[in-house]
């Protein structure tokens, strides 16, 4: 299913792109090919007509000067094919770079919020942490999705009672590689608990679910502005920030693929 998903991303946001940028540059050579036959009959007919009145009375100087206003007009012909040459090349890169850009703003671009009913069929009643199944607390929940089943999503256990009380806090699932800190998660189910450093931050610790072996340590950041405080949350890749947010602090992550 995921090399199915990634032959699809591949043509859609690359190959089919690529077609059309190969067709433009096809057309654009067309062009400059017709135009540089054109000049060439233009040039041809004024080196006929140069010829042609060689025989005219006072031709030498006459002749002199048909054979200066050519030689210019052919080094004019020339440099305004250097030109045109120059701006069909700077035009293929322009449309490279849209291209490429177009891709990668499409590829982030589709993710969005995911919903209340698509969290509730991921996100499962009591998750496995080491040795022992711990309640989630599904209001909690928030995640996102690219729309085509791969979701990111975390909520909060309920560790009262448990010996996981005090070192986790959340159930993270991704079923996308992602990076965090210097860190690359790839697919699967994680836990993570914090500390705080000081009143602007926080020493989150990531580990693996089912073993509870560590991960890695990232520092979250006080959020300075207001609004509604949140267990957690998820914003969407390619958003103005990417981050996953715990209560007024945050830390931020990106797509690692």
């Amino acid at each position: 299913m995921r090399n199915v998903l990634r032959l699809y991303v591949l043509r859609q946001y690359v190959l089919r792109p690529l077609y059309v940028l190969r067709s433009t540059f096809y057309v654009l050579r067309s062009r400059r090919k017709i135009k540089r036959r054109t000049s060439n009959v233009e040039r041809r007919t004024l080196l006929t007509s140069d010829v042609q009145t060689s025989d005219v009375p006072y031709v030498g100087h006459r002749t002199f000067r048909r054979r200066t206003f050519l030689t210019s007009d052919i080094g004019r012909s020339d440099v305004g094919h250097s030109l045109r040459r120059t701006s069909d090349v700077s035009v293929i890169v322009v449309l490279l770079i849209v291209v490429v850009a177009g891709c990668v703003s499409g590829a982030n671009s589709a993710w969005r919020q995911a919903t209340a009913k698509e969290l509730k069929a991921l996100i499962p009643a009591r998750a496995t942490v080491e040795k022992e199944r711990i309640e989630t607390e599904m209001r909690t929940a928030s995640g996102v999705t690219d729309g085509r089943g791969k979701f990111i999503a975390a909520v909060l256990l309920i560790t009262a009672g448990y010996s996981a009380e005090g070192k986790y806090s959340h159930l993270l699932i991704t079923q996308v590689a992602i990076r965090v800190g210097h860190k690359t998660l790839g697919p699967g189910e994680y836990v993570f608990g914090y500390q705080r450093v000081d009143g602007e931050t926080l020493e989150v610790k990531l580990y693996q679910a089912s073993t509870g072996v560590p991960i890695g340590v990232v520092r979250a950041q006080k959020e300075n502005r207001g609004g509604p405080i949140q267990s957690v949350l998820i914003t969407p890749p390619g958003s103005a920030r990417s981050v996953i947010q715990i209560g007024r602090f945050f830390f931020e992550y990106q797509l690692a693929e």
